[in-house]
Formats: structure tokens, sequence, C-alpha cells
């Protein structure tokens, strides 16, 4: 099932969250016995309206769900050249979205699930529908010839191949990547522990004299076949460790480069502001040594003008009754000579 998360709200994020298109993807179906001329597919759906979609490991399926939606797929397989009513029914599993979500995270990513007997959609309940998904994911190393698929379901807009390139994709996509892992461990140590257990059949023996032609002899005894056959897988599972060891050595020199070439943007910016700053403290400094100044030039006029206020008062209290005198001297000398004008002009006017 192949799609289903995302970055800012994924279903169930908060409460029940709105409806999520997702893609569902079966990548590869095992334990099924066909002849040359069969395949497989898959037909999903979400039990509403949309009805059923076919789906391959190249053709997923497109469809909305929500966190109470369940996903159903059924495998069938189909002989070239004949009608598709004629096909296979090989088994079906389901998705209890809910139940993903608490046990897997944000998605399903390349996971291995066993299949169940067909049944009628609808037939039944979510308790039954929970629990079988739970055993299809967790009991594939307990039964290992049993029919499964691998699967994949994540929310339709992203792209997992571009995961390792974002920081926030690779920290949320974690757990469906560990439950994928995590299986993968399991399946590996339970055919281990199968080949020490089982005495290989004649098939076996050729498969594994073919895949191991550089030995000197084909293994002459059970244990001696499953001891080599333990040490081939040992070889394949150290070389696959060697390269997610070389992958996640790569990717921690990227991130290490990265957060250096951050750390070194941010310590010059830091200089940057700090540089930005002492000259804004300098500009401050000088704007209130100014102010202090004119805060002083200010008080100093503020003085002497009640100075000269209080001395204008002065003033005028000891010039107002000097003025006043000389105002009512004038106003004599006047009238005085106006008087000897009026006797000058009376005696000129006498015949």
């Amino acid at each position: 099932l192949d799609g289903m998360g995302a970055h800012s709200s994924v279903l169930g994020g908060a409460g029940l969250g709105p409806a999520r298109e997702v893609l569902v993807t079966m990548r590869a179906v095992h334990n099924i016995q066909h002849t040359a001329t069969e395949s497989y597919y898959g037909i999903a759906t979400n039990h509403t309206t949309e009805g059923e979609i076919p789906v391959t490991s190249e053709r997923p399926a497109r469809m909305v769900v929500d966190i109470d939606s369940i996903i159903s797929v059924r495998v069938f397989l189909h002989s070239a050249g004949q009608s598709g009513a004629l096909d296979r029914v090989i088994g079906q599993l389901s998705v209890l979205v809910k139940e993903m979500l608490d046990i897997c995270g944000p998605g399903i990513y390349k996971t291995w699930m066993l299949l169940g007997p067909w049944v009628a959609y609808g037939s039944q309940s979510r308790s039954q529908v929970a629990e079988n998904f739970r055993k299809a994911l967790m009991e594939n190393h307990k039964d290992l010839h049993r029919p499964r698929a691998c699967m994949t379901l994540l929310e339709s807009s992203q792209d997992y191949s571009k995961w390792a390139s974002h920081e926030h994709s690779r920290a949320f996509y974690l757990q469906p990547v560990l439950v994928s892992h995590g299986q993968h461990l399991q399946l590996v140590k339970a055919y281990l522990q199968h080949c020490e257990r089982e005495e290989p059949t004649q098939q076996d023996r050729r498969s594994f004299k073919s895949r191991a032609s550089t030995h000197a002899s084909t293994p002459s005894s059970p244990k001696s076949w499953a001891s080599d056959l333990r040490a081939e897988l040992w070889k394949l599972q150290q070389q696959q460790l060697e390269e997610e060891e070389a992958s996640l050595s790569n990717e921690l020199q990227k991130l290490t480069d990265d957060a250096n070439a951050r750390i070194e943007k941010g310590n010059a910016t830091i200089l940057s502001l700090k540089a930005e700053i002492g000259q804004r403290q300098a500009e401050i400094d000088k704007a209130d040594l100014e102010l202090k100044d004119a805060s002083h030039r200010l008080a100093a006029g503020r003085r002497k003008s009640a100075q000269l206020e209080e001395q204008l008062r002065s003033g005028q209290r000891e010039e107002l009754p000097k003025l006043r005198e000389n105002v009512r001297r004038l106003a004599d000398e006047k009238e005085a000579l106006l008087m000897e004008l009026q006797t000058q002009k009376s005696k000129f006017q006498a015949p």
C-alpha cells in the first residue's frame, strides 16, 4: 500500500482530521503456486463509493480515506490469454487506518503482510479487522511459507525517494521505515533458524548449488548445507549492513557539512549583528551626550529667563513712581506754557 503521511498534517494527527488521498501499491507477492503464464495483480477498495481499483507494483491505486476508513486488497492470479472471469483468488488483506497509525506511524513502507482467506466486504467487525491486520503485519516470521504481499501505503503528495534529502521527512517517516527494517530482520532470523532445523529438499539443493557455484563441492549433509546457506545469508546480511553503514556515513557527513556550513553562516551573522549593535550603541551614546548637553543648556536658559523676568518685575516696581512724577511734572509744565502762550496772544491782540 503505497503512500500515506504528510509534513504539515496527517490522518489522525489532531482529532479525526480531514480526508486524505493516498496511494496503495502492491510491490511483490511471495509463496504463491502459479504457472509460467500466470501473473498476479490486486484489487483495492476503501469500502465507499469509489468501488474496486486495480493495483500492481507499477500501477498504484489512488483513493480517499480518513482515520475511520478500512482499505482492503484482494490478490488474484491471471492466466495469459484467458478471460478475467477465470482469475484465481489468492487471498486478501485489510488495513484499518486508525490501527495502522498506532502501529506503523504515518504510513506503511515496503512492509510484508500475510494474505488471509477471501471474505465478503463488511462481513467482519472493526475489532476483527484490527486483529487480523496486526497478525498479518507481525506474524510473517512465524509462518514463512504462507502467501504474503509487500505493501506500501502513503499519502499521495509524498515522494519517498526524496525523504533522505529533507530533515523533516527523515524524522517524520522514521517509524514506518523502522517497522519495515524490523520486520526484515525478523524474517532473516526466521529463515536462518528454519534452515538449521529443516532438511533441504532436492530442489533446495539444486537451487543452492546453482547460486553457490564457487564452492568446491555440494554440501554433503543437511547440517553442512544449512551451515553453508547460513554463511551465505550472513555474508549477504553483512554486505547489506556495510552498504547501509556506508550510506549512513555519507548521510551523516552531509548532515555534518550542512551543520558546519549553517554554524559558520550563523557565526558570520552574529558577528555582523554585533558590529551593527556596536555602531548603533555608539550612535545612542552620542545622542545621549547631545541630549544631556541640550538639557543643561535648556536648564541654564530657563534660569536666565527667570532672572530676567525677576529683574523686569523689580525694575517696574522702582521706576513706576518716578515715571508718574515725571508725567505729572510734564503736565504742569505744559499747563504753564499754555497759560503763558494765552497771555502773549492777548497782548498782541490788544489795540
